[in-house]
């Protein structure tokens, strides 16, 4: 995944969060919309800095064993890619 995707995956998770903030949604999904948030800001340290993430920052990104029953579309298209590319480039720990 290029640089260029990633930040895309990132857009289009935040444009998700702002659209369901504007919506009425119920109150669990303060959490997950703040998972993604998390994810996406921790993220783009990685890309920009670049920051290593922290083993108390890493519980953020398994958010989607929580979220699969809340938005399976936003998991499987977004979230689980960003996820897998911030393994894959190595951005937590070494």
């Amino acid at each position: 995944m290029t640089d260029l995707e990633l930040q895309n995956i990132i857009s289009n998770l935040r444009e998700y969060t702002l659209k369901k903030r504007q919506s009425a949604f119920s109150r669990h999904a303060v959490f997950f919309l703040g998972v993604i948030d998390m994810v996406c800001c921790l993220t783009e340290l990685g890309l920009y800095e670049p920051r290593p993430i922290t083993k108390e920052e890493e519980h953020w990104f398994e958010g989607a064993y929580h979220m699969n029953f809340w938005d399976a579309e936003i998991e499987v298209n977004l979230y689980t890619p960003l996820v897998h590319e911030v393994r894959q480039r190595n951005f937590f720990r070494q």
